[in-house]
């Protein structure tokens, strides 16, 4: 059974109709030719048993017995030798009388009875090995004692070749049928196809985030699944929309009261009981701000046509990080090409871009260093420091939860444990390695948006 998986429709109707065009042209020729054939020996045979009437016509019996013909038979090819075209006439102890076409041969009629005035038809080898058809008839002539048979015969090649000829016009023909229907088929089939092509391109263009929906009329039989693509669209705009509301109230809800909380203790006698609820409030705050973004960043995952343009956000971040230590005098350089899109949504790019910027910043002595690049279907992003770096064996329990690189220091918020979170959520990758600058350096992978 021939696999059709990944084959276009375009290839599958041309196929399809291609072979049905040709089984049905092939099996119609046939039909033809077989018809032409019976014709063709039907006219043949009646051909020879019109020249064996005029033969029996003019024979002649004379007084002593013998035969002769009183006209000569009108077809000139009887009397050219192995001309295709012979008579005979037979009596009871053989030949009697033969055409000059048959020259010094006869024909090898079969030893039968059939009635008088009956007509047989014999397939015969005749001289130089034609294959002939031979009629015949057995005939009392006045005058004649016995029965004498009659027979003209022809070379069926005369059959074969304008059977052939025939086959040939009529292959030329059907070809020329064929041609003319797989052109057809093929500008149906392209002209029918063409709405799905646009409906692949305003897909695209939604998965791209060029578009909110699908725009445009398509033919009735589309245009059902194209307003059902559209409601589906809005409706995960809408739950989207609705829970990143829901999700910044039930922040508010929650964070102020904690806030209110940590403020509290400062104006309580200091002890080790207050430290402890100060810090498990603020802790608190954190788990809510790690489970709140993941929530957001698993919808925004699913929604189609989230994209990002990395360059202008990287530039942008640069400056905000620049600012942010500008006490510590960190150098801040970011570099990205143009064509860097990536698929995931803009907030939750600059949440992770954000963390890893801050951590760099935060370790890195003097410089620090962004870029980013495409690579195929990949976005990639690197962000390297001058600082200590960190050893190979504690690269990966960073992004363990509740891990900080720097432990004495505030934390940037959500650490990189909701990095590798945030990323994983849009199939991306997130590593640490080495960095040209001796440093740490980050490894940021993210797809690429299709152009």
């Amino acid at each position: 059974m021939i696999r059709l998986a990944g084959v276009s429709l375009r290839t599958r109707l041309l196929a399809g109709a291609l072979t049905w065009i040709a089984v049905t042209l092939i099996v119609t020729g046939l039909v033809l030719t077989a018809l032409f054939r019976a014709h063709a020996e039907r006219r043949f045979d009646v051909e020879l048993a019109t020249h064996l009437d005029q033969l029996l016509a003019s024979l002649r019996a004379a007084s002593d017995g013998t035969l002769s013909l009183a006209h000569p038979m009108t077809d000139p090819r009887f009397q050219r030798p192995y001309s295709a075209l012979y008579w005979q006439v037979d009596g009871p102890t053989g030949p009697l009388l033969r055409s000059r076409s048959l020259w010094d041969q006869a024909l090898p009629l079969p030893r039968d009875t059939p009635g008088d005035a009956e007509l047989h038809r014999h397939l015969l080898t005749g001289p130089e090995g034609q294959r002939l058809v031979a009629v015949e008839r057995r005939v009392r002539l006045p005058g004649m004692h016995g029965v004498v048979r009659a027979a003209v015969a022809g070379d069926l090649d005369v059959v074969n070749r304008a059977t052939r000829a025939f086959a040939r016009t009529t292959a030329l023909a059907l070809g020329t049928l064929a041609l003319g229907l797989l052109v057809a088929v093929a500008i149906q089939a392209f002209g029918t196809l063409r709405p799905l092509g646009r409906l692949q391109a305003e897909l695209a263009a939604v998965r791209a985030g060029r578009a909110a929906r699908l725009a445009g009329r398509f033919p009735a039989e589309l245009q059902p699944l194209v307003d059902g693509l559209n409601g589906l669209l809005a409706h995960d705009a809408a739950v989207l929309a609705q829970a990143r509301t829901e999700a910044g109230n039930l922040a508010h809800t929650l964070k102020t009261p904690l806030a209110v909380i940590v403020n509290a203790t400062g104006a309580l006698p200091g002890g080790e009981a207050t430290a402890m609820v100060a810090d498990q409030a603020r802790l608190m705050a954190r788990r809510i701000d790690y489970a709140l973004t993941r929530a957001r960043a698993a919808a925004s995952g699913r929604v189609l046509g989230a994209t990002t343009a990395v360059a202008p956000l990287i530039e942008r971040m640069a400056q905000a990080m620049r600012t942010l230590h500008a006490d510590r005098g960190i150098v801040v350089d970011a570099h990205a090409e143009g064509d860097c899109v990536a698929q995931i949504e803009e907030q939750d790019c600059e949440e992770i871009l954000g963390n890893l910027l801050d951590n760099a910043c935060k370790w890195g002595r003097t410089r620090v260093a962004i870029a980013a690049r495409a690579a195929e279907a990949r976005v990639v992003v690197t962000i390297d420091d001058d600082g200590p770096g960190l050893p190979e064996v504690e690269r990966e329990r960073v992004f363990l939860r509740g891990e900080k690189l720097d432990e004495r220091a505030e934390g940037a918020g959500l650490g990189l444990s909701i990095v590798r979170d945030l990323t994983a959520t849009y199939d991306g990758s997130i590593g640490l390695d080495s960095s040209p600058l001796g440093g740490l350096r980050a490894v940021l992978s993210l797809p690429r948006a299709a152009a």
